[in-house]
């Protein structure tokens, strides 16, 4: 049994996978604000935030279990106004292919809500709508 070398590690000693998933999830420190959108750090962003946090997560081979490398945007609570709002601001003149690209998880979270109608069709690219025009 491997002992922790200092405080800082040892209160991470004997949490379960979920207490780091439930601290990595709710922690404001892991938590950044890009396009007026919150997401979840990267892994290399929490390496350079909680260097500890990370070491143990990765010694306990719970880094792929509780951090992704894919963007996590925060969209709990959002209706579809929201999600059109963030594709018009953040994808316009992209194709739906280039929106994957962009980001990917996004673009399949959109469609596990079930609401592909959002996305460009075939040969079409992002536009704002007219809606959104007049409210600024």
């Amino acid at each position: 049994m491997k002992l922790p070398r200092s405080n800082a590690v040892s209160k991470y000693f004997f949490w379960e996978l979920k207490d780091f998933q439930n601290h990595y999830n709710n922690e404001e420190k892991f938590k950044v604000k890009e396009n007026g959108v919150e997401r979840l750090m990267y892994p290399p962003e929490v390496l350079k935030k909680d260097p500890h946090f990370y070491k143990i997560l990765h010694e306990k081979r719970f880094l792929q279990k509780v951090i992704t490398n894919r963007k996590n945007i925060l969209t709990k609570g959002w209706d579809e106004d929201d999600f059109r709002e963030y594709i018009e601001e953040n994808f316009e003149g992209l194709t739906n292919k280039e929106m994957k690209e962009k980001n990917w998880n996004f673009v399949q979270t959109i469609y596990r809500k079930k609401l592909g109608h959002l996305l460009p069709k075939k040969g079409e690219v992002v536009t704002k709508s007219k809606s959104l025009e007049e409210r600024f």
